[in-house]
């Protein structure tokens, strides 16, 4: 288990450094020259690799990103591996595309480990460590069941018969500089290992039910950190956010809501369906709570605080017991026509892991009255009893995982 941007960078170089004859990774927006030279020293040694990533993600593919991309597919090029390949996912030559956006984030090592993602490959996504970054979460599964599953999927995906993926050669060798953003001044949290009773792949599109049977089985508590979730969606009419409606539901039943979402004013772009209303949404959960008497609390982060770039995050945790790691947004468009990838943990060693980021970022976004004056790395003194909590689980007997 992982944190953006405490550590989630170490972690997926672990997965892809894992490969010793497969890598399988599907990307929505790849801007990192540290992890794109990871992948070319895995094409170089022999490992095949197949990567398919957005080909028109909003505001389109930066220079450095065209550079880094060119690279990789020059390497694969040279190497004369016929199975390695890069994909673009972008429009058919009739002006259709499957899906509105390829916004998945996972890796496939060797058929066994999976890597699941909130993050892109960017310098926030999967930040250098004590760098400042988005607040995302990553987890990596040993699982060759969910592996195989997930391959089902990237292999429909990255067909390149349906017309809209595109196959990406050059001779390009060179990579542009890495960028930071910046040192962070909060004490990272470590990664941490722990066990799952059960595994759950979800996929968009078409992942409401399942969104919304996770938020149904809570009995006790959820707690929701994302990006992007809108009051309203617009298709084909107006119309409550169903998530936002179930989230209220489960408040009307007892169950303890807390709702953390991304502050629309410093959000840094790259990313789809960025609806501009968070703000109204945490009014509208704070007027119901109130209207009802309900257990419902909201907020918008404070970066600041925080020390994140901001929230990128598309988690859900409910009762301490399962834990949603995903790229999916709560707009219609990321659970309703976009590729996006999840899963449902069934995991207290997960929910803690998470929760305790929660509880960071949420306490310091906590209103001034409330919080006090203590710097962003003050908080840390609250989480003492992680490390040790961290130093137990990493004890456990999957010590000898590459992760």
């Amino acid at each position: 288990m992982a944190l953006a941007p405490d550590n989630n960078q170490a972690v997926l170089n672990s997965v892809l450094n894992s490969a010793t004859r497969e890598l399988i990774i599907n990307i929505y927006q790849f801007e990192s020259p540290e992890i794109a030279a990871v992948i070319i020293s895995k094409i170089k040694s022999g490992v095949t690799v197949r990567l398919l990533v957005e080909g028109e993600p909003l505001g389109s593919i930066s220079p450095n990103g065209k550079k880094l991309l060119s690279a990789i597919a020059g390497a694969i090029r040279a190497s004369g591996n016929p199975d390695s390949r890069l994909a673009m996912m972008t429009r058919s030559k009739n002006n259709t595309r499957r899906f509105r956006f390829n916004h998945a984030k996972y890796v496939i090592s060797d058929r066994r480990y999976v890597l699941i993602s909130s993050e892109n490959f960017t310098a926030t996504g999967h930040p250098v460590a004590g760098q400042i970054g988005n607040r995302g979460w990553d987890v990596v599964m040993d699982n060759s069941s969910l592996a195989e599953d997930l391959m089902q999927v990237f292999r429909s995906d990255a067909d390149a018969r349906n017309g809209d993926v595109l196959l990406v050669r050059s001779n390009a060798r060179v990579l542009p500089p890495a960028t930071t953003k910046g040192p962070r001044r909060a004490q990272a949290i470590p990664d941490a290992y722990g066990n799952a009773a059960s595994v759950r792949l979800v996929a968009s599109p078409r992942s409401l039910d399942e969104i919304v049977s996770l938020i149904r089985s809570a009995r006790v508590r959820i707690d929701v950190e994302k990006m992007s979730l809108p009051a309203s969606w617009r298709s084909p009419v107006r119309r409550e956010n169903p998530i936002v409606t179930e989230l209220i539901r489960a408040a009307q039943r007892g169950v303890d809501v807390r709702v953390l979402l991304n502050d629309d004013t410093v959000f840094g772009g790259g990313e789809p369906d960025d609806s501009k209303g968070n703000a109204a949404t945490v009014a509208l959960l704070r007027q119901v709570a109130k209207a009802e008497r309900l257990p419902i609390s909201a907020r918008t982060v404070n970066v600041r605080r925080a020390d994140i770039s901001y929230i990128h995050n598309k988690g859900i945790l409910v009762d301490g017991e399962q834990a949603f790691v995903s790229s999916i947004n709560g707009t219609q468009n990321s659970v309703e026509n976009n590729r996006e990838i999840a899963v449902v943990l069934r995991s207290p060693d997960a929910a803690k892991y998470y929760g305790y980021a929660f509880e960071f970022d949420w306490r310091a976004s906590a209103p001034t009255s409330t919080y006090g004056t203590r710097p962003a790395n003050g908080l840390v003194h609250d989480f003492s009893s992680f490390f040790t909590l961290s130093a137990m689980w990493n004890s456990r007997e999957n010590q000898n995982s590459p992760y």
